[in-house]
């Protein structure tokens, strides 16, 4: 005689198959991260990233992805001013270009002595930025950039205007 398999077996397996499906259609878990504990993947974000972009990049760069989105969370974060100092002292070089930024918005004396210490930083970040391209600049370049009038309200903004660009270049 045949028996029929118990139904705890066949629950499991059917369980079990919609898991993997159901795993397989979520996204991934730094975007659930990001809606979950946004503050918290920024501040990871900021301090690990190896590129620091301008206001325009974020749609020029595809591959690469943006950090221009946890950055505009922290600022409109209240405890902004606490966490770019912190990743002022234990961030990437790129991730003290992103604090200076913020700090020039939330706090400007800190922001002056975080960019007299990166003026004499050699490290060196990929730059990315719809006006001037891919580059690798020097941390001391980045910090005289984004102490420019105007340029990290840009960032914060959006502003789609080359705002930043050297003296005398064109466009």
């Amino acid at each position: 005689m045949i028996s029929r398999p118990p139904i705890a077996a066949f629950m499991l397996l059917f369980g079990s198959v919609i898991f993997l499906i159901l795993l397989a259609l979520t996204p991934a878990p730094e975007g659930a991260w990001a809606q979950i504990a946004p503050i918290s993947h920024a501040r990871w974000k900021l301090r690990t990233t190896t590129h620091f972009m301008g206001p325009n990049a974020s749609d020029e760069v595809g591959v690469m992805e943006s950090p221009v989105r946890e950055w505009r969370a922290l600022m409109a974060a209240p405890e902004a001013t606490e966490v770019l100092r912190e990743l002022a002292a234990s961030g990437t070089a790129a991730g003290r270009v992103w604090a200076l930024s913020g700090l020039w918005l939330v706090d400007s004396a800190s922001a002056r002595a975080l960019r007299a210490q990166l003026a004499q930083d050699s490290a060196t970040v990929t730059f990315v930025d719809a006006c001037q391209g891919t580059e690798v600049r020097s941390v001391a370049s980045l910090a005289d950039l984004v102490s420019r009038p105007g340029w990290v309200v840009a960032l914060r903004d959006s502003v789609s205007k080359c705002v930043w660009r050297a003296p005398g270049a064109a466009g």
